[in-house]
C-alpha cells in the first residue's frame, strides 16, 4: 500500500501523540473525549472529525453511499460536450 504525503503526515501525529501519551503515563486528554482525542492524534480540526463522523453514521445507515469528497466537482454530461 503506497499513501500519499497526507496520510503520511496524519500517521505520523498519531505516533507523536501516542509517544507523548506513553511518557505521561496517561492519556493526555481523558478517553471519554473520544472526537477531542482523534483530533489532537491526527492534526485534524475538530469541525472535520465531527463531520466525517456525522458522515459514517450516514453511512452505516445507508443513508448515503460513501464519504464525500470535498471541493471536488462532478461532472455532468453538459460539461462533457
Amino acid at each position: 500500500m503506497v499513501l500519499d504525503s497526507k496520510s503520511q503526515k496524519i500517521i505520523n501525529s498519531i505516533v507523536q501523540f501516542m509517544k507523548r501519551e506513553a511518557d505521561a503515563g496517561a492519556p493526555i486528554i481523558p478517553l471519554s473525549k473520544v472526537q477531542q482525542r482523534v483530533a489532537a492524534a491526527t492534526g485534524v480540526g475538530l469541525r472535520t472529525i465531527t463531520r466525517i463522523s456525522k458522515e459514517a453514521k450516514e453511512i452505516e445507515k445507508s443513508e448515503k453511499p460513501s464519504f464525500s469528497t470535498p471541493n471536488k466537482k462532478k461532472e455532468n454530461s453538459e460539461n462533457q460536450k
